[in-house]
């Protein structure tokens, strides 16, 4: 009986936290956009993982990664692809990611499971740019791919390319993700090689949303 009567507050709990995500624009507004969104809110809310991200600065700007501390990675995935912090080629601050990408299909270097945390930041409508650095220590001109992702699987992808031993920091409009994607509902951003037959070696900074 006492079983029920948990399950049943979890339950009332999990749809007051959907509703307020509805509003308020956190993560656990999910639960309103699948059938399994219920279970999903249960789970995240009360024992999903928190994955932090530096956040807000006092320009306005909400800052994804800026891979100044120890921990600056942990809310970053790599696939066929190895991330570590550096203190070289850092675009502000003392350090950056270094980034190698591996040889394969496609190997990437990604911000996903942060979205499904009750304290991501998914919707970017009021955010005029997504910005980054990007720096190629490679003695030749390297291209690197950028795509963000709705939840309804849409994506906006472009591609980037930077002169050997060189760094530049890089705007994309929100406008243009938006004409893609939704950008209430973020689900993911990733930095890609499409198909490497060597080692691709690139040092990533200041990956952020901007408001200017």
């Amino acid at each position: 009986m006492h079983s029920k009567k948990y399950i049943a507050w979890l339950v009332a709990a999990a749809l007051l936290s959907s509703a307020a995500g509805y509003f308020t624009g956190t993560a656990v507004s999910r639960a309103l956009e699948s059938r399994s969104g219920l279970v999903y809110t249960l789970l995240s809310f009360f024992i999903g993982k928190t994955y932090d991200v530096p956040g807000t600065r006092l320009d306005g700007s909400f800052v994804l990664g800026d891979f100044e501390s120890e921990n600056g990675l942990d809310a970053w995935e790599t696939k066929a692809a190895t991330a570590e912090i550096s203190g070289e080629h850092a675009a502000s601050g003392l350090n950056s990611a270094r980034v190698v990408f591996h040889p394969g299909k496609e190997a990437n270097f990604q911000l996903e499971q942060y979205f499904t945390s009750r304290h991501a930041v998914f919707d970017w409508s009021l955010f005029r740019n997504v910005g980054f650095y990007i720096f190629n220590p490679a003695p030749d001109a390297s291209r690197v791919l950028f795509q963000v992702g709705d939840r309804k699987g849409r994506f906006y992808k472009d591609q980037f390319f930077l002169n050997g031993n060189t760094g530049e920091s890089f705007t994309v409009p929100m406008s243009k993700i938006a004409a893609a994607v939704n950008v209430k509902r973020i689900a993911y951003i990733r930095f890609f090689i499409w198909a490497p037959n060597k080692n691709c070696e690139f040092f990533f900074d200041d990956v952020q949303l901007e408001k200017t």
